[in-house]
């Protein structure tokens, strides 16, 4: 589902929030952009977030962060969780690894701020992830407003990026049996980005694994994406298949980092 044949809800959405935000930050706007599922096409209304990524002039004042807080802790999950990251130009143009960025909000942030709003807000921070989200944005992005994706973003050197992704994989290793469905797909994506540079949504990577996999592996692919998709929700994961399962995609990673980087570190 990319953004041309998605829901009229998401659509409408992503448009009441690029809107809010709009009439906060005014013509400091670059541009409004969208990555991750809502753009790769394996948008899941029932788990996926709205991933936008905004990029302003200068540096938002702390006034104008307080404000979008309060608009996204009110505003988040009615009916789409939001994952937002505020750059300015300067942050892209003097590209860094991890890179800098002026302002972000998920769900998982969502307690920190109910907390103390000013602390995180006044705190200069750093974040790997964005190496990721700019690699999708240049590779199938959308710009919803503003300055075009080429004119904005700079190329990604491809170490940042598989050092970003690696990341989320190397906590679905420890985590799998706790977030199955999740670290089952989320892992696919990154065995098939190291296999021949295809950058996939969660379901795009399932739907591939459950073809190219051995039978034992593509079995629990298929279980998480019912589960992923709604089509089951009583499924349970026995823990041995897990623990197989992330021994094969283990090695088979390690072996193509070691091929594409000369380096082993997804243990």
């Amino acid at each position: 589902m990319k953004w041309d044949n998605a829901t009229n809800q998401a659509k409408e959405f992503t448009i009441q929030v690029i809107d809010e935000i709009q009439m906060v930050i005014g013509d400091n706007s670059v541009g409004f952009y969208i990555h991750g599922s809502l753009a790769l096409g394996g948008f899941n209304p029932l788990s996926s977030d709205i991933d936008l990524l905004v990029v302003t002039e200068k540096a938002l004042s702390l006034h104008e962060k307080l404000t979008l807080t309060e608009f996204f802790l009110k505003s988040s999950k009615k009916p789409f969780p939001i994952e937002i990251s505020f750059m300015n130009r300067s942050q892209l143009e003097k590209w860094e690894y991890p890179s800098a960025y002026d302002y972000h909000y998920s769900e998982y942030w969502r307690e920190r701020y109910e907390e103390n709003r000013k602390q995180w807000l006044i705190d200069e921070n750093r974040d790997a992830d964005l190496a990721a989200h700019i690699t999708i944005i240049n590779y199938k992005g959308i710009c919803l407003r503003g300055e075009s994706i080429e004119l904005v973003f700079p190329n990604i050197p491809m170490t940042d990026y598989i050092d970003s992704i690696l990341g989320d994989y190397k906590d679905c290793l420890s985590n799998i049996e706790k977030k199955p469905v999740y670290c089952i797909l989320n892992m696919l994506r990154v065995y098939r980005y190291l296999t021949d540079g295809t950058i996939f949504s969660k379901m795009e990577a399932g739907k591939w694994g459950s073809t190219f996999l051995p039978e034992k592996q593509s079995q629990l692919v298929n279980l998480a994406i019912d589960m992923y998709t709604g089509k089951r929700s009583d499924l349970q994961f026995k823990r041995e298949n897990l623990v197989a399962f992330k021994e094969y995609i283990k090695e088979e990673v390690n072996d193509l980092l070691t091929l594409r980087t000369g380096r082993i570190d997804g243990n």
